[in-house]
């Protein structure tokens, strides 16, 4: 073939291949060539004859540039599959591309000259292996805490570290723990968020000298001794004399560091004490970043001087607590580990990187795109642990009066279930605080106006979160409760209530009664087994519905909310259900997303019912298996 025939051959190749392709020349990366499919992912841009970084910026924010650089000064191949990378839209839009990226160097008479990036686009396996990969992240959490005994390390980590974080009104907390890739390397690692009794946040991350399971051991007895110090009224200073003090009388606790920040809510004011582990990053609302100045402490047990400093935090401000195992990756020292860090964290809160479907919330993005970003640069091989906390502006409390009808019960939820969502808490926590409070405002429907038939019927739910973290209701009327008859499964609504939250204030009078209740809200942490996303999202409640299966076993399958009307229309599905005889009849109630005193009392009778043998099932963990575990009832639990 000739040399212009195999010339028209390449450049068809080129042009004609599938794969992504970018070929740049010199160190500021001038782009020489690129091919149709690169060119048609970013139409009508000068591309050809710019530095790449002013050509594609979208580069430039993901750390892509830096990958360039570094393949032109070492000469080395870069490698990193399901790299993610969003890409501007000639519409303006951002259109996420996951790819295989490869990063070759160009050489000419044996220098290196440029670089030659290909991309082959692996965008849809990826979405659906990150789908079902979030749809299982919860699962795989509570799993870790039941793991075989060659994963050990990884479910003692689960059992001493909090599976959740305080929900507290004016400061965002997030939290990412990671495993370390190499058991025999995990279990150093941990961390904490305490809301102290005037109402400050403190923020702990430390760090335990070894591996496995004696060092897992060792941070547990940390974690429990300064957590007890800073959940009493003491000095920030003082609380970690007391951790250093109880890590002399313990070898392996020796040379262990930790960081503590104290944060106060209202004014922003900090305190914080760096014992011989990395400062805290503070990332500003324009994105500007600082590391505050470590304390001067030591590492716990080496006979050095507690030291506490001060420094405040303006709103929005975030402040984020970490491991070195974020910094110190392979191929990174710590002075560049650190300088990354900041540069990503000030990327991700700004939300610059890899925008298209983060998380709204800042810290939430912050700790995922943070460990995202930088974990794929390199990998990792230590335990990796990120603490985030912003001060926010405070939610609008909850206000709503309703007719006090039994429709109205939907509506409660709904709006409640709405308001729940910009607190982002743990499903247990909603589940109870729906229940609690729908029971009581099942009461007013029920109850407070017999005697009072020209009474204004309404009932009115108010609820906040205080700065203890603790959420706070009042369920109000303008009537009077009656009690309930003696009905076998009924009247139980206040007990419901009481069990679920703990504290119920009941404050009758001429005017109407209002009843008081207050629960702990915490927000789910993830525990996670490598660095992918995982996050939180709103489940919507279906409408009720029982229908009947026939085969091979009859079967009632139940779904949504079991409230006033529920309980009615399932009254009805179980009864039409009863010619069956003899025959097992099953009532599912997996898909129930509520299960109120109405509703129990339906199931009460059933059970009791001489005609069908009706056998309740309820998965284990799920909102019907809670409420008939609270009563009583027997079930199925698989």
């Amino acid at each position: 073939m000739a040399e212009s025939d195999r010339t028209v051959a390449a450049e068809a190749g080129f042009d004609g291949a599938t794969v992504l392709i970018v070929v740049c020349e010199g160190p500021d990366l001038v782009v020489r060539a690129l091919n149709a499919t690169m060119q048609d992912l970013v139409p009508g841009r000068e591309i050809e004859g710019r530095p790449i970084a002013e050509a594609l910026p979208e580069v430039t924010s993901d750390q892509g540039v830096e990958r360039y650089l570094e393949v032109f000064h070492s000469g080395v191949p870069y490698r990193s599959p399901e790299w993610r990378t969003q890409m501007r839209t000639v519409d303006g839009d951002m259109v996420e591309v996951i790819t295989d990226l490869t990063i070759v160097p160009w050489r000419r008479d044996g220098e290196v000259v440029g670089v030659v990036a290909t991309g082959v686009d692996v965008s849809e396996q990826a979405r659906q292996r990150r789908a079902a990969e979030n749809v299982e992240a919860a699962r795989r959490t509570a799993e870790l805490r039941a793991e075989t005994a060659e994963e050990t390390v990884q479910v003692i980590q689960s059992a001493l570290l909090p599976d959740a974080l305080p929900v507290v009104p004016t400061v965002d907390l997030s939290a990412r723990y990671l495993l370390a890739v190499d058991n025999t390397r995990a279990g150093g690692d941990w961390f904490d968020a305490v809301v102290r009794p005037d109402g400050h946040v403190a923020l702990v991350v430390g760090d335990v000298v070894g591996h496995g399971v004696d060092a897992s051991a060792v941070m547990g007895s940390l974690r429990s001794v300064l957590q007890e110090r800073l959940t009493d009224a003491v000095p920030l200073g003082d609380a970690v004399r007391r951790l250093d003090a109880f890590a002399a009388t313990c070898t392996e606790a020796r040379a262990s560091t930790v960081c503590v920040v104290e944060l106060d809510p209202e004014t922003g004011d900090i305190e914080y004490c760096t014992a011989g582990h990395p400062p805290p990053l503070v990332v500003s609302s324009t994105g500007e970043t600082r590391y505050l100045v470590p304390s001067g402490a030591g590492p716990l047990a080496t006979g050095c001087e507690v030291v506490t400093v001060r420094d405040r935090m303006e709103p929005d401000d975030l402040v984020l607590l970490y491991t070195d195992g974020i910094v110190e990756r392979p191929q990174r020292d710590l002075a560049r580990g650190t300088v990354e860090l900041a540069e990503v964290a000030s990327s991700t809160a700004r939300n610059l990187t890899l925008s298209e479907g983060a998380p709204a919330r800042t810290v939430e993005r912050v700790c995922q795109l943070t460990l995202e970003v930088l974990t794929r640069i390199g990998g990792y091989t230590d335990d990796i642990t990120l603490l985030a906390a912003q001060r926010v502006p405070a939610i609008t409390p909850f206000d709503l009066v309703l007719p006090a009808q039994p429709r109205s019960l939907g509506d409660l939820r709904h709006a409640l279930s709405d308001w729940l969502a910009a607190w982002q808490v743990r499903s247990l926590d909603e589940m109870t605080v729906q229940h609690a409070l729908g029971e009581l405002a099942t009461n007013v429907v029920e109850h407070a106006y017999v005697d009072r038939p020209d009474a204004e019927r309404t009932v009115q739910v108010r609820a906040d979160v205080d700065a203890r973290g603790r959420f706070v209701a009042t369920v109000s009327d303008n009537g009077r409760w009656q009690a309930s008859g003696p009905q076998p499964g009924r009247g139980a609504g206040l007990v419901m209530a009481r069990n679920f939250v703990g504290q119920v204030e009941i404050d009758p009078g001429e005017e109407g009664t209002t009843v008081t209740v207050a629960h702990e809200l915490t927000r789910p942490v993830l525990m996670l087994a490598s660095a992918g996303t995982g996050g939180w999202e709103v489940v919507e409640e279906p409408p009720f519905e029982a229908a009947l299966e026939d085969a091979p076993t009859p079967t009632v399958r139940v779904r949504g909310a079991v409230d006033l009307d529920g309980a009615d229309a399932l009254r009805t599905r179980l009864l039409r259900t009863l010619p069956h005889g003899g025959r097992e009849v099953l009532v599912d109630l997996a898909g129930v997303t509520f299960l109120g005193s109405s509703g129990v009392q339906v199931l009460h009778e059933v059970l009791r019912s001489d005609d069908a043998g009706f056998t309740l099932v309820a998965p284990y963990g799920s909102v019907a298996q809670h409420v008939l575990q609270l009563v009583k009832l027997p079930y199925l639990g698989e």
